[in-house]
């Protein structure tokens, strides 16, 4: 046993729970395997497992430990661990870590030492029930992140002592340098700057016999959960959420080392629980506007939206090019949405750049060429992988018909010579939008009064860029239906020399009318 300021025993009952309530135990039975460890995972298996998006593994290396002290764990989604999956190592046996915390003091002490450098410049009694990992990783990305939880059972009656279990995941390689052998760095770093062990995260109190000079720090409380009768997990505590997280340079390769070790003895189990990498390399999404789908001749461009996701603090470059049955300039040009400029090839994003709207603005030619097509197709690299999209947009020729009434007869008004005619609009087929206008000389709208004989209304239907015409005519006949009144007078005609008469209709009319 270790008694209170002795390195070499521990009370194992003294400062833990004596006892549970029945209630309480048949509880936590209800909630047994919550936690699930393979021992048995192979590297390959344990290496993939944490190898997330945008990461390459190799050399993955057990350079301390024992089997039981390595594996995976699944972890039954709830509002307990953080973690679903991932790399559990331990400073004891991964069989030993299920809930229901009910053990006085759960411990398994391997029974070996292994000094570390690296781990003692941490806590310099930390070389029981070592686990040392290491292998190398080439990021596709500018920022490398694992989640991580550190548990176990020294919380929380060893706060502040010389029990002060430690963890570090430690980076070396291009642009890094650190105080650790080959100038390595640790990720795996508090908000207040300290290393992840029992004397730096914790519960805030000072445990009983111990001295607070012995602790780094007491106020990261908030990264700490007490787990004292917990169902799920068997450690006394452990820690929120934490992220190993640190900044390296795309492409290159990294050495990761991550230790996990007792100080002090073997006594009172530690483990972490990591979950894959976290390196979002730059991906591209291509879309075709959902509206704007199709380009049309004379009134309507085709839009590309171009989204970037993964890590977008570093510039990208796309290359990009042209197919389809349409042909650049001839039948579309190419064009940045806002600026209007051609698009060249690569497509340029800034830091923090991430979309970019590209269309495709069609040429109206009047041509009839039948629809065609216009792909864009991207290409960009991270590493040395290449990646590759292509999206499509439908150009579409735009046409015009306009179609007028049929001609129509009419007769005029009575007593008029003039009919009042009242007349609509064409109907207009079209792609796009057009321009409806009247062109003849007639002067004549709807509802006014025609006059004798006939009149042509014509319309000309224009497309947006006044290309494409088309007109349509429609004949307004007027007659005359109504007869002429005559009304005539009796007159004497006067014999002339010659013995002849003469007369004119004049001089019979007695108020003849016509209208």
């Amino acid at each position: 046993m270790k008694l209170i300021g002795s390195q070499n025993t521990k009370l194992l009952l003294s400062l833990k729970r004596i006892c549970l309530t029945l209630g309480l135990f048949l509880l936590q039975l209800s909630l047994f395997g919550q936690l699930n460890t393979d021992e048995n995972a192979t590297n390959a298996e344990i290496s993939n497992l944490i190898s997330g998006s945008g990461v390459d593994i190799t050399n993955f290396t057990i350079t301390s430990g024992q089997n039981q002290q390595i594996g995976t764990f699944t972890f039954t989604p709830d509002a307990v661990l953080g973690l679903d999956q991932g790399m559990i190592i331990s400073t004891g046996n991964l069989n030993q870590l299920q809930g229901p915390n009910d053990a006085a003091g759960s411990t398994v002490d391997n029974g070996f030492t292994y000094n570390d450098p690296d781990l003692l410049a941490i806590q310099t009694n930390c070389n029981q029930d070592v686990v040392v990992i290491e292998f190398d990783v080439v990021p596709k990305c500018d920022t490398l992140l694992i989640d991580f939880q550190f548990a176990s059972e020294e919380y929380p009656e060893y706060v502040c002592s010389n029990f002060n279990d430690a963890f570090a995941f430690l980076v070396s390689g291009p642009g890094i340098s650190g105080p650790y052998a080959n100038g390595a760095d640790n990720f795996a770093i508090l908000p207040d700057g300290t290393d992840v062990t029992i004397n730096s995260v914790n519960d805030g109190g000072v445990a009983t016999g111990y001295d607070l000079a012995n602790c780094t720090s007491l106020t990261n409380t908030a990264f700490y959960s007490d787990n004292i009768g917990g169902a799920e997990l068997q450690f006394d505590g452990f820690t929120t959420p934490l992220q190993a997280k640190g900044v390296v340079q795309p492409c290159q390769s990294y050495h990761v080392k991550i230790l996990l070790g007792d100080s002090g003895d073997g006594q009172f189990d530690s483990a972490v629980f990591l979950k894959s990498f976290s390196c979002p390399s730059q991906a591209v999404s291509l879309t075709p506007d959902p509206v704007l789908s199709d380009a049309v001749e004379g009134c309507q461009f085709g839009l590309f939206t171009l989204d970037r996701t993964g890590d977008t603090t570093i510039p990208l470059n796309v290359d990009f090019t042209l197919s389809g049955t349409a042909t650049n300039v001839t039948d579309y040009t190419f064009e940045d949405l806002f600026t209007g400029n051609p698009v060249t090839s690569p497509i340029q994003y800034n830091a923090d750049e991430i979309t970019k709207y590209l269309l495709i603005r069609p040429v109206e030619d009047a041509i009839v060429e039948g629809d065609e097509t216009v792909n864009l197709n991207l290409t960009w690299y991270q590493c040395a992988d290449a990646y590759t999209l292509t999206e499509t947009i439908n150009l579409i020729d735009n046409y015009v018909n306009v179609t007028c009434q049929n001609d129509t007869t009419i007769f005029v008004n009575p007593g008029t010579c003039v009919k009042d005619f009242t007349f609509g609009f064409p109907s207009v087929d079209s792609e796009c939008a057009t321009l409806l206008s009247r062109n003849d000389s007639s002067g004549l709208d709807s509802g006014d009064d025609f006059p004798l004989g006939t009149t042509t209304v014509t319309w000309r239907a224009t497309s947006q860029g006044g290309i494409i015409v088309d007109e349509c005519s429609f004949d307004v006949t007027v007659e005359d239906n109504e007869n002429p009144v005559a009304n005539c007078q009796n007159i004497t005609v006067q014999l002339d020399a010659a013995g002849g008469a003469s007369i004119v209709a004049a001089d019979i009319n007695n108020g003849s009318t016509d209208n």
